[in-house]
């Protein structure tokens, strides 16, 4: 089996191809120094914009390599077109689209390929979810979560200066903002319903902790100590920067398990998470990670593993080892290879 993708990278380099019986080639469509739409460097693969040059490689490579599947992500102009061109040079290619961000309604980086699509993955078991996609017109649906590269989010020697850490944006704080000037489709809230319990839960954490926000979007400055926000592969670095690493959902879905989360539970430090049903399936509560229901919850907790310091290592060497025996991108590699299998031959 030949596989293209754009994300992960390191699928092409990865020793497990020859166990499997695939060739993997990588094309970043983003070219040599790929950017996120704020013109931020990024190495994620994921969120990068398209440029002209990075498209006419990916056809290119198409036309040579003769893919049997071709893996996308969410990118930024990267219309269905593409597709087509790809398709018209490689005849007998099938599109996957890995989704990792989460949505009430099919967004717009979905509707492009309405009709070229052979197999949606998404980052939950939801039904409703997967139904959702399905009533679209894209079938099969399946779930498939993001791995980590161990050579990029891996314990390093920093001496952490903070309590807490958030990476992420504030959606409630953007609505605001956006009401303020006059904007009208923002829709953040509805969008993004987890947004206020974000909010509330961040305030009274910077209210008791020294608490570390890198984010790009909502955050009032005069309030949280907010840092730009870092992109792979020094995402971790932030991550670092505190004991303990909070996390909460904008939208919750069964079984949804960020990237986030994997990367977090990579860096070595203690993650401690808002709960979202499914978790239990992959991740034992006060072994590899700890999660919370309310946000009184959270702060006991906060103040609990800050006052045992050799408890919250032993979860966060626990979380560690968990992602390095299970979540990396090799093992992502031998999934998805299972689920092409499955679903195209």
């Amino acid at each position: 089996m030949k596989i293209l993708v754009t994300h992960p990278r390191q699928w092409a380099s990865s020793p497990l191809q020859k166990e499997l019986g695939v060739e993997v080639r990588h094309v970043s469509i983003g070219g040599s120094l790929p950017r996120r739409l704020d013109g931020s460097l990024s190495f994620d693969g994921i969120g990068e914009v398209a440029t002209e040059k990075g498209l006419a490689e990916l056809i290119r490579v198409a036309g040579e390599f003769q893919p049997d599947v071709f893996l996308f992500g969410i990118h930024f102009e990267f219309p269905g077109e593409v597709l087509k061109k790809m398709r018209h040079v490689s005849t007998g290619t099938k599109f996957a689209m890995h989704y990792t961000d989460q949505r009430e309604s099919v967004p717009r980086q979905v509707r492009l390929y309405q009709g070229l699509l052979d197999l949606f993955l998404v980052t939950n078991k939801d039904p409703a979810d997967h139904a959702r996609y399905k009533s679209f017109g894209i079938l099969p649906v399946k779930t498939f979560y993001d791995g980590v590269d161990l050579g990029e989010y891996h314990p390093k020697a920093v001496v952490p200066e903070f309590d807490c850490y958030f990476g992420g944006n504030n959606f409630y704080g953007l609505d605001l903002e956006l009401q303020k000037r006059k904007v009208t489709l923002a829709q953040m809230l509805s969008k993004f319903p987890g947004s206020h319990y974000r909010q509330e839960f961040l305030n009274l954490v910077n209210d008791r902790f020294r608490l570390l926000i890198r984010g790009q979007w909502g955050w009032d400055k005069s309030a949280f100590n907010v840092k730009p926000a870092l992109f792979c592969p020094h995402e971790v670095n932030g991550m670092l920067e505190a004991r303990i690493i909070l996390s909460t959902f904008n939208i919750k879905f069964e079984g949804l398990i960020t990237r986030r989360i994997f990367r977090s539970l990579a860096s070595g430090r203690m993650l401690l998470t808002e709960r979202c049903s499914g978790l239990e399936e992959y991740f034992q509560n006060h072994r590899h990670l700890v999660w919370f229901e309310t946000p009184e919850e959270g702060l006991d907790l906060i103040r609990y593993y800050l006052e045992h310091p050799t408890e919250r290592d032993r979860i966060a060497a626990a979380g560690l080892d968990l992602v390095r025996r299970h979540h990396t991108f090799d093992s992502r590699l031998r999934e998805f290879v299972n689920i092409a299998r499955e679903v195209f031959e």
